[in-house]
């Protein structure tokens, strides 16, 4: 299966990272910023990955938040 984003591997990636207001927009960016330097530190090994933000999401009541990543091999 193909979605619109390609083939690929596709991981979750939870965080303690947390939101308390949906206009955070320093709060989001910092967020994205650390996002890059996990995949960047962690997952290289996977080939070329990065995060879809469109799939940003909370999975818990406390504000704490996840992103979908796809890596495609190189």
């Amino acid at each position: 299966m193909v979605t619109k984003h390609g083939e690929g591997a596709y991981y979750f990636v939870y965080t303690r990272h947390r939101f308390t207001s949906a206009d955070d927009v320093d709060g989001f960016e910092k967020y994205y910023a650390d996002i890059d330097r996990y995949i960047n530190t962690n997952m290289s090994q996977h080939g070329d990955c990065k995060y879809i933000k469109e799939t940003l999401s909370y999975y818990d009541e406390g504000g704490n938040v996840s992103v979908l990543v796809i890596c495609k091999s190189t």
